[in-house]
């Protein structure tokens, strides 16, 4: 649906270059929404009724609050902000013929966007934005990201990249978690795999494999394909409990281009968290997949110096061994 506060929450990572152009300036650039007799684009707040975002004709007309510019939970500049955009429905203009008013067949969509500057003064933006359609992030979300930039400042090119083309991410965590799913759950004092349910595989450049209701080594068919020991696995649904700071359990997808969702059986032990309004518990629960769990699959992997090192040479044997047995 492409709101966090509402539907399935898919995000994209996205890197925002621009140069020494402070997070007010960009705040101060986020038009807000307002209906025009033409195709008219702008942003609102997290808070507006999801109704307006999702489909709404254009007859139906409202206004939007605003964008917020805060730190966040970890002390992160963040700004937080819907943007909505307008698109023709052409069934719906068939239907209705072609003396029909603009604002009867046009309808209103939103995205949500969370752009949050993770190194200060560096001149790169993270942003995080709810869809995971590489049409939409085309067309509608990179222009509106551009739009944001004032052009002048320096270094300030208002490029946007996918984050996954700076950032080293290593596909072989997802192998990592099976062994660990398997042997050893506890990844880090705070962290624990609870449960991989499913798993997407690659092996060669045409086949490609789905595993759902469950993904372990318990199953033949996984078994062979670690043991041939040249399939790609990910993106893959996972759950974790985390005892640190926030104290959680967070049911996610992750994909090796650091794209991933946040299942809304997802939840904060903390009851004060719990309590939350939807426009702050699901934004605040991204971030904090984000910022704090992501990073600490990643750091568990990196340094799991046993893995690396011949663990995971002989799981890959003793998968081999098992498929033998069958």
């Amino acid at each position: 649906m492409g709101l966090l506060t509402t539907g399935q929450i898919n995000i994209s990572a996205l890197r925002l270059q621009v140069g020494d152009q402070d997070m007010r300036t960009l705040f101060r650039n986020a038009a807000k929404y307002h209906q025009t007799e033409g195709p008219s684009s702008g942003w609102g707040s997290f808070a507006d009724d999801s109704v307006h975002a999702t489909r709404e004709v254009l007859r139906n007309s409202f206004e939007p609050g605003n964008p917020s510019l805060s730190r966040n939970q970890w002390q992160t500049p963040v700004i937080e902000a819907r943007y909505y955009f307008e698109e023709a429905n052409t069934t719906l203009r068939k239907a209705l013929g072609e003396v029909a008013d603009r604002d009867q067949y046009f309808q209103r969509r939103g995205l949500d966007f969370i752009l949050l500057d993770e190194v200060e003064d560096d001149g790169v933006l993270t942003v995080l934005v709810s869809t995971t359609n590489s049409s939409e992030i085309k067309t509608i979300v990179k222009p509106a990201l551009e739009n944001l930039v004032t052009p002048g400042y320096e270094n300030a090119s208002a490029m946007v990249t996918d984050y996954a083309n700076t950032d080293d991410f290593d596909p072989d965590l997802f192998l990592w978690l099976f062994y660990r799913d398997a042997h050893a759950r506890q990844l880090s004092p705070s962290l624990k795999i609870s449960d991989i349910s499913r798993m997407e595989s690659r092996n060669g450049k045409i086949w490609r494999s789905r595993f759902s209701q469950g993904a372990s080594i318990d199953r033949a068919d996984i078994l062979a394909l670690i043991a041939k020991g040249n399939a790609t696995f990910g993106p893959a649904k996972f759950s974790f409990t985390y005892s640190g700071n926030p104290d959680s359990f967070f049911e996610i997808t992750l994909s090796s281009d650091l794209s991933f969702s946040v299942l809304r059986t997802s939840e904060y032990d903390d009851e004060d968290m719990a309590d939350l309004p939807e426009d702050e518990y699901w934004p605040r629960m991204v971030q904090d997949v984000w910022q704090v769990l992501i990073p600490a699959i990643r750091r568990a992997h990196r340094v799991d110096t046993d893995w690396h090192t011949s663990e995971r040479a002989n799981f890959i044997q003793q998968c081999k061994t098992a498929v033998h047995k069958i």
